[in-house]
């Protein structure tokens, strides 16, 4: 089957269980591109983070059914890429005041910790290879800013453990929220 690297895939929920419980056997090719595949990025994207050839490990997942490729019509690129029409309030008027904004959302919050989280896993999959869902289980599990701090610090002092403070201090420079 010819692969387009256009492409987008994303992990079926088969792969999400094979993430946590290990039960495919998956060589560290494989399992390095099941974690990088989010959704959101093109094959060939993949394989620049990667550095190498991504069709084998990519038909190991598809045929084990851990991966799925998502629909990457025209007109469905077209319609995510159309700008949406943005109503304008109306000027408030003098005897009125003006509405305040709405607080963040809690979905922005996981929005940019699901994001954080993608980063670790691309930076710390070259250290701990099949190991890294193991070592990122509290990260994985963080539900707010200070239990994710807390994980990220519990990693950065692992990581000195192997490389030394300051390697590991480089090495998650910019992930805390």
């Amino acid at each position: 089957m010819e692969t387009n690297l256009n492409g987008v895939y994303k992990k079926s929920t088969k792969g999400w269980d094979e993430l946590k419980m290990r039960a495919a056997g998956l060589d560290a090719a494989a399992r390095s591109m099941l974690i990088l595949l989010n959704g959101m990025d093109s094959l060939a994207t993949v394989e620049r983070k990667l550095g190498r050839d991504i069709l084998p490990p990519l038909e190991v997942l598809r045929g084990l059914g851990l991966v799925e490729r998502l629909e990457t019509s025209k007109t469905a690129r077209a319609a995510a890429a159309s700008p949406q029409p943005v109503q304008s309030e109306p000027p408030a008027s003098p005897g009125k005041e003006a509405v305040p904004p709405a607080p963040p959302d809690a979905n922005d919050k996981v929005v940019r910790w699901n994001a954080l989280r993608r980063q670790v896993m691309v930076r710390l999959a070259p250290s701990f290879g099949p190991d890294l869902m193991t070592v990122l289980a509290p990260l994985m599990k963080a539900d707010s800013d200070a239990s994710f701090l807390a994980a990220i610090n519990a990693l950065e002092t692992k990581i000195a453990i192997y490389q030394g403070k300051k390697a590991a201090a480089k090495l998650l420079e910019g992930l805390r929220p």
